[in-house]
């Protein structure tokens, strides 16, 4: 008889059952609705990733990468160890190791965990002050270097946590962080595909980080990167993407401002219209977004009309929201 282990309990299962038949038969309270899979929101994870692959239809391909499933459509065959995305990891101390200033908005933190889990560059954490609100800060950081992990703060006006990252807090100082999670990360497999990486604002980190883990992994495809500021001085990452470039052949940057005075190496527009106007046909090509909610729905939309399959847009509002779930990439 399949045994279940959900989050710390032991359930028998029986033949004929689905997984989330199981669970709510035994008295468990699993998020779900129409418990044919179109919703998604009894979304689980099989911790051990050997999650069926009729369980899986329908997800993102990095959601699935990651082990989650739909109980719904998972009938009950084998054990499996499976948690609830909102217990895969709870709150753990985490200490600065490391502070560095990187634009009059922007600066860089190194955090360390005590246990680190397993991420992808692009994913996120929420951080929090103990007793204070939680606060979603992607990861600029790449699991291929094996050190502390690293976020890229912008202080956010009418904010409490950023200013305090990055106008108090200081090598030592001590926070709260439960995580990563999400689906915004480079999936090795198809290392010839072309890829275009979209950002405003600090989602820049995010987006260097993918580019980062992808030629670590060996993509060949040519990788096209756009980073929007309103000034000058929002191009933080400037001198570090040049060199990126100047040393991978198939790498390419193009820094944009929207509102400061025209330069000749820079591209004077709203970043998205920029770089979709440069790609008209992006059939074939995977597309990361990732900034300001209105940017990225555009951008999302525009992608998905130039020809870019519907799975191979990835976005990530930088809306500064907390406790972060799964949104359906396939919305636009």
């Amino acid at each position: 008889m399949p045994i279940l282990h959900y989050n710390g309990e032991a359930i028998a299962g029986r033949t004929g059952e689905t997984v989330l038949e199981t669970l709510l038969n035994a008295g468990l309270d699993v998020k779900h609705a129409c418990r044919s899979g179109r919703c998604k929101s009894c979304l689980l994870q099989c911790e051990d990733g050997r999650a069926p692959r009729v369980a899986q239809s329908g997800l993102h391909k990095n959601l699935a990468h990651q082990g989650y499933f739909l109980p719904c459509r998972c009938p009950v065959q084998r054990n499996m160890l499976i948690s609830s995305p909102s217990t895969l990891t709870d709150f753990q101390p985490v200490t600065v190791t490391g502070k560095e200033t990187l634009s009059p908005r922007v600066c860089r933190l190194h955090l360390r965990a005590l246990r680190l889990l397993p991420y992808q560059a692009g994913q996120a954490v929420n951080l929090r002050r103990p007793g204070r609100p939680a606060r979603l800060f992607a990861l600029s950081s790449i699991p291929e270097a094996k050190a502390d992990l690293e976020i890229q703060v912008e202080v956010r006006s009418g904010g409490e946590l950023t200013p305090w990252l990055y106008e108090v807090a200081e090598e030592g100082a001590q926070l709260e962080m439960q995580g990563p999670e999400g689906y915004f990360f480079y999936l090795p497999g198809r290392p010839e595909q072309n890829m275009l990486l979209i950002g405003d604002g600090a989602a820049v980190g995010s987006l260097c980080a993918i580019v980062k883990s992808a030629l670590i992994q060996g993509h060949t495809g040519t990788i096209v990167l756009y980073h929007g500021a309103r000034k000058i001085q929002g191009l933080y990452l400037h001198s570090e993407l040049k060199k990126l470039e100047e040393k991978h052949r198939n790498f390419h940057y193009f820094p944009c401002v929207s509102k400061d005075d025209f330069f000749d190496t820079l591209r004077q527009g709203q970043v998205a219209d920029i770089a979709l106007g440069d790609f008209l046909d992006l059939v074939g090509w995977r597309v990361f977004v990732s900034g300001s909610p209105d940017m990225v729905g555009s951008a999302k939309v525009q992608a998905y009309i130039a020809g870019a399959n519907s799975e191979d847009i990835l976005a990530d509002p930088f809306d500064g929201c907390a406790f972060k779930r799964f949104p359906d990439p396939y919305t636009f």
